[in-house]
């Protein structure tokens, strides 16, 4: 049994301080190393010194350094900088290898570590450091002034205080130090709390066995062994150990099946109960050790710790604990980790994950990891730092990481896929959260997304995908980089354009910040390297947002008025906006341009407030229209029908000569309007009768000649006058019951209205170019509007649980035009502004139909008059199976394009864990599908699995790929996307 003691102490002894000989704690001074080795693995490196001064001088062989001035430090591979710097080199023996080995103490003042992440940077007034370094050079020096001679200098002083101190800890020697006034005392401690708060949030490190706690120790059987060097207890038949802090209440249980106490020399404690940290050397136990304190678990075959260090070390662990604050658990399976402190471990060769190691889906290997537990109790959260990192799927690892650090849980992988395209080739997509590639803790307001894509017939392609959302700033950024570009476009014409080697980029970029209550300012920015690269990568922008433009405005708003000024260019010849290509083939540009709308002037608000309002707007600026200069073909229409159908030019000439040629120009423009609106709001018992009269001004200082030669005013007065009128009738049936469509008593709303207008103006809007359609493009003549909106309520829920709900709406309108221009295709009325209507005599209806809770229907029909034919009709049906399962469908047909559609989509779930999306586009018209879908997700504990495929009739393309997504982003939607695809173009979305 001694044989196994003396193995265990051979092989912990450092750890544990036990020395052969008694040393006296005086003769340590600091100002060597007391023949000691410092206690840490020799790392492979250099040891630099730079400084503006140095005095150099050597003590019991140990080389001395006093550095000032700009030091720079390299010990080993660590960079340090400081504003001074004491320094101790000795060499050591020889490595087998030849290779030179030296250690090396540092003290410095104002120290700071270059480049290091934000969540571990130092800068400290005084900061120890040590190591031993491995290196085929020497230690050198450069300092432009090098003095001879030992410095007497008070950081000198400090600095042998502070490795004696050190040492007689590595010894095993009691600290004993001359006293220190306390202004001193408070200096110090205001230095350790700074250093220690850059290492955990501003927190000292807990230590595992605080010096108020007590140690006590059952077991089955007890073998005491002493001499005169060491103490030592062998434990056998189960060995327990409970540490309690009575200051903080916190508590570690160990059990294990054997173990060994060591202690220090003199009688040994029989109970072993009751015994303080400091009275304990070491201990030691073996065989399925358990540890906990509440907030972690640790197990392994193995675990010594050094309680004179207050350290510890676990061969073949399994480290469990749990995230607090996210509710999440963390499983670390390493070689070799060690403790540090009660809430700071490491680890070499390691695995995390998220659930057990009995099948975890997804994992993180790492060949060092440092892991801390941050917070308040009660909302303790991991924090890791892990350097050689592979992401794992069950077992088998698919990327690699340098280094990582934040929170184990979110992993930087938010997703991966794998795709393909026709004439695109096979694409790799990832995308990575760059904050926590960065070591940065973002807040919860902030998403970044590092896109890192390999097109294999492309070429790689780099992007990032940013959003702020706070209750006082909304942002977003899209910037993409495809970095050479080998392959061809898929357009949305169905044309094939290639490219050679092109370097192509996008960045869009909309912020808006709310100042105040009443201020708020947006910001805007947009940059294309050529007009196909939207269409090929990002189809969606295209159709979807607003001209992207570049500029910005500030806006202010209150109850009752708005100002804003606003500027906005396009930084590109050409728009990617697919419906301003074909009408009206430019943006208008704002130089800026400043508006001020007020609505509060009740004229008559002491006599009758309310009866008689004034509504007036005002906008100043300066204006500009910048066209598109690619030609037909640069936009993927080549062939001369194509061309003419689209724009009505052939494929050599662009949208602006056409422009051009009608007699537009690119010049600015100085344009001021101001319109006022004023309503008399009367009521005759139930009806209510509002007259209202619009006056409007509108100034340019060009006549615009060249479009219309024969109009050469540059003012236009333009005046509207109207009455709406309007009831409404309500009925109740109480009598009304049925169980099957969930109908309990109705209410019916009637609301029948009537309006005429007219309108007036001295210059025909196919006059002026339309730079704004709510200033140049406005009507004339007289609108008739006879409407009848019809609402049925009724009471859902049960007996406790009532409310009520609009079963059904019906709103029909019909509407009669007379202008002095074209019908529009489909006729629309806005009854807020009439004169921003599309002209037409129509019948319009519309209709939603809530069957069930889960099951609605809609309808929307607008019919021709004046043709007697539908323009556009919609219908359309909605059931929600359960929160998993939904089915849509919608029929669509515009009329006069003899266009109809038919679209489908379906999201079942099968079971508790697959989910199937499948969605169609039918072209009736054709008798042929245009777009087909199919996507399989799978739920694993840890990530999102999905496979699909979506076949493109229109430009002849198929899809298909796998994502992997890590849960905890995007909602755990999948999103199945082929080469070349739009970027938000989803199955089911």
């Amino acid at each position: 049994m001694r044989q196994g003691i003396s193995g265990v102490m051979a092989v912990l002894g450092l750890c544990a301080g036990l020395h052969a000989q008694p040393i006296d704690p005086f003769s340590v001074t600091g100002r060597d190393f007391a023949g000691q080795r410092i206690p840490v693995e020799a790392v492979d490196g250099s040891i630099d010194l730079i400084a503006q001064r140095a005095r150099v001088w050597d003590e019991s062989g140990v080389r001395r350094l006093l550095l000032e001035g700009d030091v720079r430090m390299t010990i080993g591979y660590q960079k340090i900088d400081a504003s001074r710097a004491v320094v101790w080199i000795a060499r050591l023996a020889d490595d087998p290898s030849g290779a030179r080995v030296y250690q090396v103490h540092a003290y410095l003042e104002g120290a700071t570590i270059p480049g290091s992440p934000a969540g571990l940077a130092i800068d400290a007034k005084r900061l120890p450091v040590r190591g031993v370094v491995r290196t085929s050079t020497a230690p050198t020096l450069r300092a432009d002034l090098t003095t001879p001679g030992r410095a007497e200098d008070e950081l000198v002083l400090e600095g042998e205080r502070d490795l004696a101190s050190s040492l007689r800890r590595q010894l095993g020697l009691p600290i004993v130090a001359p006293p220190v006034d306390s202004e001193e005392s408070e200096r110090i401690d205001e230095d350790l709390e700074r250093m220690l708060g850059g290492l955990a949030r501003g927190e000292r490190r807990e230590p595992i066995f605080a010096r108020e706690g007590t140690i006590s120790i059952s077991y089955g059987a007890l073998t005491a062994v002493k001499d005169d060097e060491d103490n030592a207890v062998l434990l056998a038949r189960g060995v327990a150990v409970l540490y309690q802090d009575v200051r903080t209440g916190r508590s570690i249980q160990m059990s294990a099946q054997r173990g060994v106490v060591f202690l220090p020399p003199g009688p040994i404690t029989a109970v072993l109960s009751e015994l303080s940290p400091e009275e304990l050397r070491g201990i030691y136990l073996e065989g399925e050790v358990l540890i906990t304190d509440g907030a972690y678990t640790l197990r392994g075959p193995q675990v010594f710790y050094d309680t004179a260090n207050d350290r510890a070390l676990v061969p073949e662990a399994v480290f469990h604990t749990y995230d607090q604050r996210r509710g999440v658990p963390l499983y670390v399976r390493a070689d070799l980790l060690r403790q540090q402190s009660a809430s700071e471990f490491s680890a070499e060769r390691a695995t995390l994950a998220g659930s057990s190691f009995a099948r975890p889906q997804l994992s993180l290997g790492a060949r060092e990891v440092t892991l801390s537990r941050r917070g308040a109790e009660g909302e303790r959260e991991n924090w890791v730092r892990a350097e050689g990192v592979t992401v794992r799927a069950e077992g088998v690892p698919f990327l690699y990481v340098p280094v990582l650090e934040g929170d184990p849980q979110a992993i930087p992988l938010r997703r991966v896929g794998l795709d393909n395209r026709d004439g695109s080739g096979v694409a790799v997509r990832t995308g990575w959260d760059a904050l926590a590639l960065l070591g940065i803790d973002a807040p919860k307001w902030l998403s970044v997304e590092l896109q890192a894509d390999m097109f294999f017939d492309r070429g790689p392609a780099l992007g990032v995908d940013a959003q702020i959302r706070r209750e006082d700033s909304q942002g977003d950024l899209l910037a993409y980089w495809v970095v050479f570009d080998q392959g061809e476009d898929r357009l949305y014409p169905g044309t094939k354009l290639g490219h050679d080697g092109d370097s192509r980029a996008m960045l869009v970029y909309d912020q808006r910040w709310a100042l105040d209550r009443q201020w708020a300012l947006w910001l805007r920015g947009s940059y294309f390297t050529d007009e196909n690269f939207v269409d090929a990568f990002f189809e969606p922008l295209g159709y979807e947002r607003e001209p992207l433009t570049s500029g910005g405005m500030l806006a202010y708003r209150d109850a009752g008025s708005f100002f804003s000024i606003e500027a906005a260019v396009q930084a590109n010849d050409f728009t990617v906006n697919q419906y301003a290509l074909q009408t009206p083939g430019y943006v208008t540009e704002k130089l800026p341009e400043a508006k001020f709308v007020d609505q509060t002037r009740d004229l008559l608000w002491e006599a009758s407030p309310g009866l008689l309002t004034l509504l007036s707007e005002y906008r100043a600026g300066l204006v500009r229209l910048a066209f598109t200069e690619p030609s037909a073909a640069d936009l993927g229409f080549p062939g001369t029908s194509l061309a003419q159908r689209a724009f009505g030019i052939d494929p050599d000439e662009s949208i602006a000569d056409r422009l051009r040629d009608a007699g537009l120009h690119e010049d600015e423009v100085i344009r001021l309007d101001t319109r006022h609106e004023v309503t008399l709001a009367l009521d005759y018992g139930p009806v209510s009768i509002t007259p209202f009269a619009v006056a409007r001004a509108t100034f340019w200082d060009d006549n615009f000649e060249a479009f219309s030669p024969d109009e050469n005013d540059r003012a236009r007065l333009w005046g509207a006058a109207g009455v709406r009128a309007g009831t409404s009738v309500i009925r109740q049936y109480d009598g009304v019951e049925s169980s099957a469509f969930d109908v309990h008593r109705v209410r019916h709303i009637i609301e029948p209205s009537a309006t005429l207008w007219q309108a007036w103006t001295s210059i025909d809007r196919a006059d002026l170019p339309v730079y704004d359609d709510d200033v140049e493009n406005i009507l004339e003549g007289s609108i008739v509007r006879l409407a009848v909106d019809q609402t049925f309520q009724t009471k859902r829920g049960g007996p406790g649980r009532w409310v009520s709900v609009d079963v059904l709406t019906l709103d029909t309108e019909l509407v009669f035009t007379s202008e002095s221009g074209p019908d529009a295709p489909i006729g629309r009325y806005f009854d807020s502004r009439p004169e921003l209507s599309s002209p037409g005599d129509i019948a319009h209806s519309r209709a939603t139909w809530r069957i069930t809770d889960a099951v609605a229907a809609s309808g929307d029909v607008i019919y021709d008059l004046e043709l007697g034919e539908l323009a556009r009709t919609s219908v359309g049906l909605l059931i929600e199976h359960s929160p998993l399962t939904s089915t849509s469908i919608e029929m669509r047909t515009i009329h006069p394009l003899d266009s109809t559609f038919l679209d489908l989509a379906n999201q079942y779930a099968l079971g508790d864990r697959y989910t199937l999306l499948t969605s169609a586009s039918y072209d009736v018209e054709e008798a042929d599908f245009k777009r087909i879908g199919l996507e399989l997700r799978r739920e694993f504990p840890a990530f999102f699995l999905g496979a699909g495929v979506v076949f493109d009739n229109i430009t002849d393309t198929t899809s298909f790929g796998f994502t992997i997504q890590p849960k905890g982003f995007g909602g755990g939607r999948l999103r199945v996307q082929g080469v070349g695809a739009p970027a938000g173009a989803a199955l089911g979305s």
